[in-house]
């Protein structure tokens, strides 16, 4: 399983975050195996994390937290 195939559905994805188990079921991995890869692909500034629980994480892609934040940052802009 590539990188590539892993981001992709992030990008395929009807909502922005998915957890690591989703990733698992969707490209037939472990998700122990599924973890460790989300980690590598935040070392390298693909995704991004957030614990939204005691024990649950959510990962999105990092471009579209920079999207988002540059839409913020229009939007508060132009309400000027």
């Amino acid at each position: 399983m590539s990188d590539d195939e892993i981001i992709s559905q992030f990008e395929e994805a009807p909502e922005p975050v998915l957890t690591a188990a989703e990733i698992a079921d969707a490209v037939d991995m472990t998700r122990q195996t599924a973890n460790r890869r989300l980690k590598q692909l935040r070392e390298v500034g693909e995704v991004e994390k957030k614990r939204v629980g005691s024990r649950a994480v959510v990962w999105w892609l990092a471009k579209e937290a920079d999207a988002h934040s540059l839409e913020s940052v229009d939007s508060d802009a132009t309400a000027l």
